[in-house]
């Protein structure tokens, strides 16, 4: 029972490491700058949208 039990209690420390957190922090770091990212972009695409020198705005309406 101590050998299998030993792995286990082994494990749990891996998953709270340093390096999962900051993996964790990295992915919050970039959903934050896809959202700005996807705000900006749809931004600049409905100023273009509605930006009647292009011409584009009669062929997306």
């Amino acid at each position: 029972m101590c050998l299998s039990e030993k792995p286990s209690q082994d494990l749990i420390p891996q998953l709270i490491s340093p390096d999962f957190l900051t993996f964790a922090a990295l992915l919050r770091f970039f959903r934050l700058v896809g959202i700005r990212v996807f705000l900006w972009l749809r931004f600049v695409l409905s100023w273009t949208m509605y930006n009647p020198q292009e011409g584009t705005s009669s062929r997306l309406a």
